[in-house]
């Protein structure tokens, strides 16, 4: 048996022939193998909103809650509400399969995310202020849409506080039944975990009191910003707490809707033994197939349909390592990754909540599929992503008006994603594809200065026709699933390099000189003699924006500084190319 099995839970947790999981407890062990996950400090909430795009519809076209309804995209459900799936109807089943299941069922398109982007920008924002209103310095992260995440240690007080008196609502405590019956759901796969566990009541030892006071403190917060939540946007809320990230969203998702879930760490064992394998972060479909192979051979499940925590841990930490370097992003860090894995199998989480100060998204993408044979002339293709530039416009403005600085909110890369389909690939497996990526720099600052929304696609087509071409694809021979843009280094988000030219802070009047200096050999008086006539705005007629922003690329000279500069400084900079890298073709040439 792997030594890392020994940090898991010592539950023997078997599979009945329903499909139900149960386990017997040993108090002492289950004591000693769960006091370091005790040992966390950390008090992590997790917010998952209930049936978010349900309760969008609802607001937004007035839906009586009584009525089964899902929502679509293409051929597919990708949620539905709770009437819908108490008859039957699942996330990510087809549209046929789900009227068969409830032939009164509505099924409203939402392929177009837009208003549901303006809900969770509001929800994310009331959970921030709620946040930081219970103390300054809390840590709030923004995960996808519909989930956020917050470390409230540093508002836990030990010594008296006065919300557990005051507090509205009630909180659910994961074991403090006798008998507990849990339902553990997959999204992407739907593999489904029904966990049944019976506790006995056992004295706690001092460092899991602790624990346990701290959690049920933060629990109280967590009813308060619950509530703040309800009556600012309407939307009702699910929140897990416990002392890591990885148990805090385990926690929202053992009890729903509209509730406040506790897991305390001794009394996870036996739910992530028995958890897909899949809802572990970091585990997706390439890594559980390069471990499959593995995970066969040492396979303790009797569920073949999907995989749980209990089998990896199961698997000899060596194995799980050579199997990891099939697994390209993990060639270089494959032990390390195993390590992260097998940690996370058995509760131990060290990740951090850093804050996003506002959440502004790292990338801002769109993408659109296609049915196999339905996309197979380049012209075809080349009239499909019209509808992407218009989208992804409207999305990088949006995202200015959510930047908390808005003047360098803007991408300064930008990403071509196809899908396609490979014929010599067809008859060896089910799904044929092959996914290929081509980026280049993208002036965005220059766009973002465009306020005409036929100017703005323009720009946007004139930046991916190259990409597209650097494709080489057939104009007449091409069969295309996928394809998506995606627009990254925006220079307003605060985890930027050290060396980035872009800067936040105004210069300094000597900084400005001495940079003068530096450009002009000396002739720093030619500044002082001249009024600058080229704003950053691009008031000036004298530059561009997008002559400024070229110089910002290519000669890294920070944006602000060049306005300052008298039009003539200006001239020649424009003039100055960057230096080229020395090649060796070129030494020979001089031989």
């Amino acid at each position: 048996m792997p030594d890392y099995y020994d940090l898991s839970s010592d539950n023997s947790v078997r599979d009945t022939d329903d499909g139900e999981s149960s386990s017997e407890s040993d108090d002492d062990h289950e004591s000693a193998s769960t006091e370091g996950l005790a040992s966390d400090h950390r008090c992590i909430l997790h917010v998952d909103v209930d049936c978010f795009y349900c309760q969008c519809e609802i607001q937004d076209r007035q839906i009586p809650k009584d009525k089964p309804f899902a929502i679509g995209q293409k051929h597919i459900i990708v949620t539905c509400n709770y009437v819908a799936r108490a008859m039957g109807v699942k996330k990510l089943q087809s549209r046929t399969a789900a009227y068969e299941a409830c032939p009164q069922l509505l099924i409203i398109e939402g392929s177009d995310l837009e208003r549901y982007r303006i809900h969770a920008r509001k929800i994310y924002q009331t959970f921030r202020a709620a946040c930081k209103r219970v103390h300054p310095d809390i840590a709030v992260r923004r995960g996808s849409m519909d989930e956020m995440m917050a470390d409230l240690s540093v508002a836990i007080r030990i010594d008296g506080d006065d919300r557990v008196n005051h507090s509205k609502g009630t909180v659910y405590i994961y074991g403090e039944n006798d008998k507990e019956s849990i339902t553990l759901r997959e999204d992407q796969t739907g593999a489904c975990s029904k966990i049944v566990q019976e506790f006995q009541a056992r004295s706690l030892s001092a460092l899991e009191r602790s624990c346990s006071e701290r959690l049920q403190r933060a629990s109280h917060i967590a009813l308060e910003i619950r509530q703040e939540i309800l009556q600012s946007t309407g939307f009702t809320t699910t929140m897990g707490v416990s002392v890591n990230p990885l148990l805090a969203k385990i926690a929202s998702g053992l009890k729903k809707p509209a509730t406040v879930n506790v897991l305390f760490p001794w009394r996870s064992q036996s739910l992530l033994a028995s958890m897909p394998l899949r809802m572990i972060p970091g585990v997706g479909r390439t890594t559980v197939k390069a471990l499959q192979h593995c995970l066969e051979k040492n396979a303790v499940s009797s569920q073949p349909s999907f995989w749980t925590c209990q089998d990896l841990l199961s698997v000899p930490k060596q194995n799980i390592v050579s199997c990891l370097e099939q697994v390209p992003v993990f060639k270089h860090s494959c032990e390390v990754q195993a390590d992260i894995i097998l940690h996370r199998c058995i509760g131990i989480d060290h990740g951090q909540i850093h804050d996003d100060e506002g959440g502004a998204p790292k990338t801002v993408s769109v993408e659109n599929s296609f049915r196999r044979g339905t996309l197979v002339r380049k012209d075809a293709l080349c009239a499909e992503m019209e509808e992407l530039y218009r989208r992804l416009s409207r999305l990088l403005q949006e995202r200015r008006e959510w930047s908390h600085s808005s003047n360098f909110a803007y991408p300064t890369t930008i990403r071509l994603t196809l899908r396609t389909v490979d014929e010599k690939l067809a008859s060896e497996k089910r799904r044929p594809f092959v996914t290929r990526s081509k980026q280049s720099s993208f002036d965005g600052l220059a766009f973002m200065q465009l306020r005409d929304p036929a100017q703005q696609v323009s720009f946007l087509r004139m930046a991916i026709l190259p990409l597209l071409h650097a494709f080489g694809l057939k104009s007449d021979a091409i069969d295309i699933t996928r394809a998506s843009i995606a627009t990254t280094g925006f220079q307003d988000l605060s985890a930027r390099p050290k060396d980035s030219p872009t800067s936040f802070t105004q210069p300094s009047q000597s900084n400005l000189s001495t940079f003068v200096e530096k450009t002009e050999h000396g002739k720093s008086n030619r500044a002082k003699s001249r009024s600058p006539r080229v704003a950053l705005n691009g008031a000036s007629t004298e530059m561009s924006i997008h002559e400024q922003a070229s110089m910002f690329h290519y000669n890294k000279i920070d944006p602000f500084i060049l306005s300052q500069l008298p039009p003539d400084v200006i001239s020649e900079l424009r003039h100055v190319k960057p230096k080229k890298r020395p090649r060796i073709d070129d030494y020979f040439k001089r031989v």
